[in-house]
């Protein structure tokens, strides 16, 4: 496999050594900021202020990882997203926008079959700060989530050992989702296979396009998307969505989730703003 992405994780100092304590200690970070901030949830009167404290200790682990990446390892933070002279910004948005429409589209679909699996939402509390919120904090939660999984982790191990880190880290990725309140509600079997599956197509993605642009762009469509438009029960964060599936159905939620990435994967090149026609 011979990945541009990939080789950019040689760059600087790429001692494994390095690797495996910037990847431990950012996971200290990320929980020691989730029990500061989790251990002031029972004062937290408002559903915003909870869903800060979830996604708070996201922006304190990639502050910790973009300073190790730096100073540690001493290589440019760009080359936890490309290979090239720059990250285009747009390309990550046009990605999803993308994501956003198919995603749509697939529930429309779904709510013409079973209706009956769909109900408006309903909140105490106005949805505006929900989602303020939700639109500030999911995209560093997932920009979290997309460098140290799909850049970090994935140039780290996949330098040295290519397939060992593509299916490593989707793993990983899965199990990091072992104590979401969804993943509990619906089996972790299921729930495995759903979110391997997401490490799987979004480290294909990256590998195959050498950049991790389009992962950035889809992980924060399909986080948004669950926060602003539909949601589900037992799911990990307050309800803040103006509709909300009437069960929690992880069979279908993973089938309609295919059907967009093969759409995304169809359509992706002819969309605009998506080319990717960059030299070294």
């Amino acid at each position: 496999m011979n990945s541009l992405l990939l080789q950019a994780g040689r760059q600087g100092r790429s001692h494994w050594g390095y690797y495996a304590a910037g990847a431990a200690l950012t996971l200290l970070v990320q929980v020691v900021a989730s029990v500061l901030l989790l251990g002031w949830q029972p004062f937290l009167k408002t559903a915003y202020a909870s869903m800060a404290a979830l996604l708070l200790p996201f922006g304190a682990g990639l502050v910790f990882l973009l300073f190790w990446v730096k100073y540690v390892h001493r290589r440019p933070l760009r080359t936890l997203i490309t290979p090239y002279a720059q990250v285009r910004w747009g390309r990550i948005g046009a990605s999803l926008l993308l994501w956003l429409l198919l995603t749509a589209l697939a529930e429309a679909g779904l709510y013409a079959w079973k209706p009956e699996l769909y109900a408006f939402a309903s909140t105490r509390e106005p949805l505006w700060p929900l989602w303020l919120t939700g639109l500030l904090l999911i995209p560093v939660q997932t920009s979290f989530e997309e460098i140290f999984f799909r850049g970090y982790l994935l140039q780290g191990i996949g330098c040295r050992w290519p397939w060992v880190g593509y299916v490593l880290t989707a793993v990983v990725f899965g199990l990091a989702h072992s104590f979401n309140t969804e993943t509990i509600a619906a089996g972790m079997g299921m729930a495995m296979v759903y979110y391997v599956g997401v490490g799987l197509f979004l480290g294909g993605l990256a590998l195959s396009d050498d950049m991790l642009e389009l992962p950035l762009g889809i992980h924060a469509a399909n986080n948004l998307y669950g926060i602003l438009i539909m949601s589900y029960p037992d799911s990990s964060l307050p309800a803040s969505s103006l509709f909300i599936m009437t069960r929690l159905n992880f069979p279908i939620m993973t089938a309609a989730w295919a059907v967009v990435a093969v759409l995304y994967t169809l359509l992706a090149r002819r969309w605009p703003g998506l080319a990717a026609n960059l030299q070294p």
